[in-house]
């Protein structure tokens, strides 16, 4: 069967599973093709998170569904960015940066 996966930054994956598929054979195949680590995906399915060890078949997935898929690392680190960089790497604002650190 084919199951959607959208990622948070509205990235959209289409990949072919068994319906007897485990949810942790899922995330490795995003962590393939998202480069996200196994480890910090949750992937949601009407609203409830789906567990390693669920099957596909048990959650009620069926053929092109839709499933998200956040980054726990994402969720942690978004609401507070302490060290003073951008996304891009480059500094937030780097004529300030060294006055609000000798604080």
């Amino acid at each position: 069967m084919r199951i959607t996966v959208m990622t948070a930054d509205e990235q959209i994956i289409s990949l072919e599973v068994a319906p007897h598929e485990s949810v942790e054979n899922v995330k490795a195949l995003l962590e393939v093709e998202t480069q996200v680590p196994l480890q910090q995906q949750k992937l949601l399915y009407n609203g409830r998170e789906m567990r390693n060890n669920e099957k596909l078949s048990a959650l009620g997935v069926k053929d092109e569904d839709l499933v998200m898929m956040v980054s726990n690392a994402a969720a942690r680190s978004a609401p507070s960015n302490n060290s003073g960089l951008n996304l891009d790497g480059s500094a937030v604002n780097p004529w300030s940066f060294p006055a609000a650190t000798s604080k």
